[in-house]
């Protein structure tokens, strides 16, 4: 989050403030529960359209949620951290 690493285990919680950039993964084995509550409401709206969507049309939906995507940012913290998209 932002410059800094932070694990969060399980039961655990952390608070996102907005504009900070971020990413999340499960480096386990284990299936994981995650649960994120946004405030103000809106942005679930975000997350519906781009689970019904193509990748190619991703960015464009981010914009209009005033939402930056860092794609170039993955090959760096795929090979940091050993995971994959």
């Amino acid at each position: 989050m932002g410059n800094h690493d932070v694990v969060v285990e399980e039961g655990g919680f952390l608070f996102k403030p907005r504009g900070i950039v971020h990413t999340m993964w499960n480096q386990t084995d284990v299936d994981a529960i995650l649960l994120e509550f946004l405030s103000p409401p809106g942005l679930e709206r975000f997350f519906e359209e781009t689970g019904r969507a193509s990748p190619e049309t991703v960015p464009e939906i981010a914009t209009r949620y005033g939402l930056t995507l860092h794609p170039e940012l993955i090959a760096e913290l795929s090979a940091l951290y050993g995971v994959s998209p």
